[in-house]
């Protein structure tokens, strides 16, 4: 009988695979060529606000899970949990990708309880009625 070889030990939360080669930079570049062109200078401007402001998130690594986490998140979302992040200097107090990692998926995973609440909240518009 044969062992059986293992190919990745991966935690599914995080992303964090244990036997991940060294062609990390090879990777994050083949995930981020893959999206948008906002999203992609989105993400830009994020690793060198991280590369400036937070040297303990300073590492190909983190980034790369961060992606990783964040592959099946919608675009729309993922793009306006980086321009909230930003916006509201929250790496300035010393959040780092974990905390925006978080912002992110728990928009999308209550996305349709927030519109629901929202539109209750705020009411919606009259209907159209045709003047005669």
């Amino acid at each position: 009988m044969r062992p059986h070889t293992i190919n990745s030990l991966k935690c599914p939360k995080c992303g964090f695979d244990y036997l991940l080669p060294k062609d990390i930079n090879i990777r994050i570049m083949d995930m981020v060529n893959k999206k948008s062109d906002r999203l992609r200078r989105l993400y830009k401007l994020l690793s060198k606000t991280i590369k400036k402001e937070l040297p303990s998130d300073n590492d190909n690594q983190e980034f790369y899970y961060f992606l990783k986490a964040l592959n099946e998140v919608d675009e729309r979302i993922v793009v306006w949990g980086i321009n909230k992040y930003l916006q509201d200097g929250l790496i300035h107090k010393g959040f780092g990708l974990a905390y925006l990692r978080g912002i992110i998926r728990n928009k999308s995973i209550h996305k349709n309880t927030l519109t629901k609440k929202e539109k209750k909240m705020l009411g919606s518009s009259p209907p159209i009625k045709e003047v005669q």
